[in-house]
């Protein structure tokens, strides 16, 4: 991460992430990583966070998934939008 270009950090954050943002993104870890180099995930996270603003982080749901309960459910059964039952896997 602390050597990739902006392009190729971009790409892989569209890639695996579907991350609309992640142009914005990739810029300012460059911009970050020009301060001082990225050592941990928290360091990541405090850059994103950054980089996306507070009203993004609202409205994104953080599973990337609404069909699945929060984890506070676990075990329950639960309906999906198509009328079957599942039980989530711990």
């Amino acid at each position: 991460m602390n050597t990739w270009e902006e392009k190729t950090l971009a790409d892989i954050i569209y890639g695996f992430g579907e991350e609309k943002y992640s142009r914005k993104i990739a810029k300012a870890i460059i911009d970050a990583r020009k301060k001082k180099p990225i050592k941990t995930t928290f360091d990541l996270v405090k850059i994103i966070d950054e980089a996306v603003g507070r009203s993004y982080k609202r409205m994104k749901n953080p599973s990337g998934n609404k069909d699945f309960p929060s984890p506070s459910h676990s075990n329950e059964q639960r309906t999906r939008k198509s009328g079957k039952s599942y039980r989530k896997r711990i």
